[in-house]
């Protein structure tokens, strides 16, 4: 409603990561991607302008905490609670482990990550059990920002597993078919993340996270989430 957008005349942007196709990334002069267009659908329906920005990851959560701004597709964890408000599920990413012949091994626990050295995303959280055991040296993690150079190093060795989607990799196969090929996805999920849209808690957004949550459950109920998700996921 215009007494939304009158009531928080501050927000202009929502910034998120790039580099994460088919979920968001820079493309053709703006965000792109799953997340951009959800939260664009729900702020149009909302009547409140938004204006989707990308940043790298790390910057984004600086920013979010330090402008007045929001951040898309984030994750929760303990530390993250205490610093934003946070929206309804957008969508549930599962994050999954993948390996080469050479270096496969059963995976059931974080146990069996023990010594090894895993390919992550820069800045990202996967989860408090996942924090901890790193923090704690159970195993290392070696950050980039492209899941095409997590690839790269897993196949010439560098890494004993590399942690994605399987929404990514497909992305990716277009351009590293031979590389995506020589993987293999371990079975069980290393966690299903459910991803948000949040607002640092000295912004007071609650409200308008209310209604984003309301404009996302009518966008579920009358289709348009289905198709865009549907849009996202076969550019």
């Amino acid at each position: 409603s215009s007494e939304c957008a009158a009531a928080y005349p501050d927000l202009d942007q929502v910034f998120r990561a790039t580099n994460f196709p088919p979920f968001m990334y820079n493309g053709g002069g703006g965000a792109k991607g799953l997340y951009p267009l959800l939260i664009k659908a729900a702020f149009d329906r909302m009547g409140v302008p938004v204006v989707l920005q990308t940043a790298p990851w790390r910057r984004a959560l600086t920013s979010s905490l330090e402008e007045a701004i929001g951040i898309g597709g984030i994750y929760v964890n303990s530390d993250r609670l205490t610093k934003y408000d946070y929206s309804d599920p957008i969508f549930h990413e599962e994050l999954m482990l993948y390996t080469v012949p050479e270096k496969l091994f059963s995976f059931e626990t974080l146990d069996d990550l023990a010594g090894k050295t895993i390919g992550g995303m820069r800045g990202w959280s996967y989860g408090d059990a996942f924090d901890q055991a790193r923090a704690a040296g159970k195993f290392k993690v070696e950050e980039v920002s492209k899941d095409e150079q997590n690839v790269g190093k897993l196949v010439v060795g560098r890494l004993d597993a590399i942690i994605s989607t399987r929404e990514c990799l497909d992305v990716l196969r277009q351009t590293m078919s031979r590389e995506i090929g020589s993987l293999i996805l371990l079975p069980k999920p290393l966690i299903s993340n459910a991803t948000y849209l949040a607002f640092s808690k000295a912004q007071h957004k609650a409200y308008l996270l209310t209604q984003f949550n309301v404009a996302l459950i009518q966008m579920r109920q009358d289709g348009l989430y289905q198709k865009l998700t549907k849009e996202a996921f076969s550019e």
